[in-house]
Parts: structure tokens; sequence; C-alpha cells
């Protein structure tokens, strides 16, 4: 699946947040697949780690800004990444440009939405009480998320409790503006 998703964004048009498959060997019982390399870079939660474990307003505004682009550019060539988080966005230390990479979680959109398990943190609420959840919208909660993760240098929920409850504690040191965006 993974590279046929890969195939699918290397549709017209092209996003400058992917990282693009290069070339694809199909092997016995694997497939390779020759990834673009943007250099100098590090993942997101690297950056964090360097940075106090969190990053102030304006520089991840821009970061999200661009994994957003990055995302929406996913489900308009109709790919689910469904596992957006701080691993999977790489950030170019020389050009600040954030690019989202490793599709191997991904899937196909469909409007009937998905049933099956969905690992991680990042689990939307929708899973727990509907036992199904949708691209579009998940794709949203990752990276409300991630976001949240970047500007607090925390998780936002630790259990299915909290995420069904749905309650955030937000730093002080936040602008209301933050609260309302995540």
């Amino acid at each position: 699946m993974e590279v046929a998703l890969n195939l699918l964004l290397k549709r017209a048009p092209l996003s400058p947040n992917i990282v693009y498959m290069l070339e694809w060997f199909e092997e016995e019982d694997q497939h390779i697949l020759i990834m673009e390399y943007p250099r100098p870079c590090h993942n997101l939660k690297t950056l964090l780690k360097y940075n106090h474990h969190k990053l102030d307003e304006t520089p991840a505004r821009s970061l999200m800004f661009q994994a957003a682009l990055a995302a929406k550019h996913c489900i308009d060539q109709g790919v689910f990444h469904r596992d957006i988080k701080l691993n999977n966005l790489l950030l170019n230390t020389r050009t600040m440009e954030v690019k989202l990479i490793d599709f191997g979680c991904g899937d196909l959109v469909k409007v009937s939405g998905y049933q099956y398990e969905f690992r991680g943190r990042y689990r939307p609420p929708e899973y727990y009480t509907k036992h199904k959840y949708h691209a579009g919208p998940t794709t949203v909660w990752t990276l409300g998320l991630a976001l949240f993760r970047m500007v607090t240098g925390r998780h936002a929920f630790q259990t299915k409790k909290d995420i069904l409850a749905g309650d955030l504690t937000f730093d002080s040191s936040l602008s209301r503006d933050w609260w309302v965006l995540i």
C-alpha cells in the first residue's frame, strides 16, 4: 500500500511539504523504497529535544502551517497519512521547510471511514465512541495534537479517558489565540 500511496502523491500538483518516493523495487518478500532525503534536517521531535521540549508560538505557527499544507495535499490526492506526529515531520534546518514523511500506516481516503486499529496516542475520540473514524477529521485531530505538543512540550492526552473527556490544560504562557486554535 505504501508504494501505491507514494505514487498517488507524485501526481500533479506536487507539494513542497512532502518527502517523495524517487524509486521502488519489488523483492520476493518486501518492497524497497528510495525516498528523497532533504539535508540538513531533523524531525520535529528531535528539534524539540534540543529546544527545551517546546517551541515559541511564532516558529510553531510557521511549522504547523506547513504541516497542515502537507496534510491537505495528501487528502486532496486521496491519501490518508494516518500517522501525523512530530517524528514524521522533517524540518530542513537551513530553509525551515517542513516535509511530511512515512506513509507506511497510510491508506486511501474512504468516504465510508475506517474501523480498524489506530495506533498510538493520536487516536481520535470517535475511534472509541463509534469504533469508526474518517480521514479528514482525524487528520485535523492529529495536527492539533502535534501542535499542542510543539507549544507545551507534552502530550495533550495520556489515556482513553482523557481523550473522551477532551479536557486540555494549557500553559499560562500561551496566548488566548493559541488556546482557541488548538
